[in-house]
C-alpha cells in the first residue's frame, strides 16, 4: 500500500513538473499550444490536488490576486451589458472625408461584443495558473531546477537559431525573417526572438547554481554567456529587449557591489558590439540610428512641453515620436471608462470611438498601446491600475528585500524570476499587450513563484548540485 501511495505520488508530480518545463518550448512553437499547456497544467493540478486548493489559506497578497480576479470580471460584466442594453450612438468627426466616414461606420459596427466577454472570462486562466503554481510549490511539487534547465536549454536555441539565421539568411528550420532589419529565429512571423532571449536568459545566466562543477569556471562562463546574450538580441533586431537586459543587470548589480565590475565589463563589450556590427551590417545600423532618432525627438519633444512651447503643428511633423501619439490616443481612450475601463482588449474598439480623431491618423488604431500601463489604464480604468500597481510595489519590494538583501546562497535561485519580473513590470518600455497570452503567461509564472518565497523566513526551492 505505501509503495502504491509513492509511485501514485511520483508519477503525478512528474506529469505536472512535465507540463511546467514544456512551457518555455510552447512559447516558441505559438499561442495555441501554449494556452493548451496552460489547460492542461491546470486540469491536471485540479484533478491531482483538488483537496489542496480547497484546504489552501490565501495570505495578503493573494487575497490582492483574487479582488483584481473579482475587478476583471466585473469590468468586463459592466461593459457587456452597458454595450448590450445601451449601445453607444458614434457618428464620425464632421471633417472627415466621406471615404474615412464609411471605413470608420463600418469598423463601428463590427464592434464584438462576444470577442470582449470571451477575453474577460478567459483571462481567468492566469489566475487558476498563478494559485495552481501557489498550492505546489507550498507543497513542494514543482521542482524549479528541472524549469531552469529547459529555460536554460530553449534560449540557448533561439540564440544559436538567430545567429544561424544572421549568417544564413535562414534559421535552422529553412525560415526567412518577414522583416529586412529583423530576425525572427524560430518564431517565423513573430518578431519577439530578442524578448525571449531577454526574458529567459536570466535562467542561463545562473545555472551554474546548480552544477557545483561550474564554479571553477564561473567568471568565464559569465561572461561568455553574457556575450552571447548581447550578441544575439543585438542582430535579432529587437532593440528594447537589449535595453531592458542592461537596465536589469545594471540595476540588480547595485545591491552586490562586487559584480559591479562584471557590468561595467558587459557595458563595454555591449558597445563595443553595437558599433561592431554598425558597420559591417546595414540593417542593423539602420535599425540602430532609428531607435537613436526616435530618442532625441522623444527628448526634444518633451522638452518642448515642459517648456510650454508645444503646438499643434509639431503633431504633423514626420519625425514626431509614435509613442507621443499612443499616449494622446491612450489617454483619449480612458476618459471613455474613466473608473473600471473598457474591459480586458477593449482598447482596440474604444480607442476608435474615442473624441478628438484627427483627419490623418491610423482610423482604426492599434490592438494595444504598446505600454502595459497605458493598456491596463484604458482596459480596467484607473482602479484597475492602481490595484495592479499596488500589487507590482508590494512584489518587488518585498521580494528585492528577500532575495538581493539578506546573505543566504538559497536566494539565488529565486534571482532570475525576480529580474524577469522587474524587466516586464520596467514602467518606461515600449511593449506587447499586457493581456497578451505569452506576456501574461511570464508575469503570473513569476508572481506565483515570487509570492511563494517572500512568506518565507528561508526560501526553500527544491534543487542539488
Amino acid at each position: 500500500m505505501f509503495l502504491t501511495k509513492t509511485y501514485d505520488k511520483n508519477y503525478k508530480a512528474l506529469i505536472i513538473n512535465l507540463l511546467f518545463c514544456l512551457l518555455p518550448l510552447s512559447i516558441i512553437i505559438g499561442s495555441l499550444i501554449v494556452n493548451i499547456n496552460i489547460i492542461l497544467f491546470i486540469i491536471f493540478s485540479l484533478i491531482f490536488f483538488y483537496k489542496d486548493f480547497f484546504k489552501f489559506k490565501l495570505n495578503t497578497i493573494d487575497r490582492l490576486v483574487f479582488v483584481i480576479l473579482i475587478f476583471i470580471i466585473f469590468s468586463g460584466t459592466y461593459n457587456l451589458l452597458e454595450n448590450f442594453f445601451f449601445p453607444k450612438e458614434i457618428s464620425p468627426p464632421e471633417n472627415f472625408p466621406p471615404k474615412l466616414k464609411s471605413i470608420y461606420l463600418e469598423f463601428i459596427r463590427n464592434y464584438d461584443l462576444k470577442y470582449l466577454a470571451l477575453k474577460s472570462v478567459g483571462y481567468v486562466r492566469f489566475f487558476l495558473l498563478y494559485f495552481a503554481i501557489r498550492i505546489l510549490m507550498e507543497k513542494k511539487i514543482l521542482n524549479i531546477k528541472y524549469f531552469f534547465y529547459t529555460s536554460s536549454i530553449f534560449c540557448l536555441f533561439v540564440m544559436l537559431d538567430v545567429v544561424f539565421q544572421f549568417i544564413n539568411g535562414k534559421n535552422i528550420l529553412g525560415m526567412i525573417s518577414p522583416h529586412p532589419r529583423k530576425l525572427s529565429g524560430p518564431f517565423g512571423d513573430e518578431l519577439i526572438a530578442g524578448g525571449y532571449i531577454q526574458n529567459f536568459s536570466f535562467f542561463l545566466i545562473f545555472l551554474p547554481v546548480f552544477f557545483k562543477r561550474l564554479k571553477k569556471f564561473l567568471k568565464f562562463y559569465i561572461i561568455f554567456i553574457i556575450s552571447l546574450i548581447v550578441f544575439s538580441i543585438i542582430i535579432s533586431g529587437n532593440r528594447m529587449p537589449l535595453l531592458l537586459f542592461l537596465i536589469t543587470l545594471g540595476f540588480f548589480s547595485i545591491f552586490k557591489l562586487e559584480t559591479l565590475k562584471y557590468f561595467i565589463l558587459i557595458l563595454i563589450i555591449s558597445l563595443l558590439s553595437i558599433s561592431f556590427f554598425k558597420s559591417i551590417k546595414p540593417s542593423i545600423n539602420q535599425n540602430i540610428n532609428h531607435f537613436q532618432a526616435s530618442i532625441k525627438n522623444m527628448v526634444f519633444i518633451t522638452n518642448k512641453i515642459i517648456k510650454g512651447e508645444f503646438e499643434d503643428s509639431d503633431r504633423q511633423r514626420n519625425d514626431f515620436p509614435e509613442q507621443f501619439r499612443e499616449f494622446e490616443t491612450s489617454y483619449d481612450t480612458w476618459k471613455m471608462n474613466k473608473f473600471i475601463g473598457g474591459g480586458v482588449r477593449s482598447y482596440r474598439f474604444n480607442c476608435t470611438m474615442r473624441k478628438n480623431i484627427e483627419i490623418n491618423e491610423r482610423i482604426t488604431c492599434n490592438t494595444h498601446p504598446h505600454n502595459y500601463y497605458l493598456e491596463i489604464i484604458s482596459d480596467l480604468g484607473i482602479f484597475g491600475l492602481l490595484l495592479i500597481i499596488f500589487l507590482f510595489s508590494i512584489i518587488l519590494i518585498k521580494s528585492i528585500k528577500k532575495v538581493c538583501l539578506k546573505t543566504n546562497t538559497n536566494n539565488v535561485v529565486a534571482y532570475p524570476f525576480l529580474m524577469v519580473f522587474f524587466a516586464e513590470i520596467f514602467p518606461i518600455k515600449s511593449s506587447g499587450s499586457f493581456f497578451y497570452t505569452l506576456n501574461s503567461l511570464i508575469i503570473f509564472i513569476c508572481l506565483a513563484i515570487l509570492v511563494t518565497l517572500i512568506k518565507k523566513d528561508n526560501i526553500e526551492f527544491k534543487y542539488e548540485y
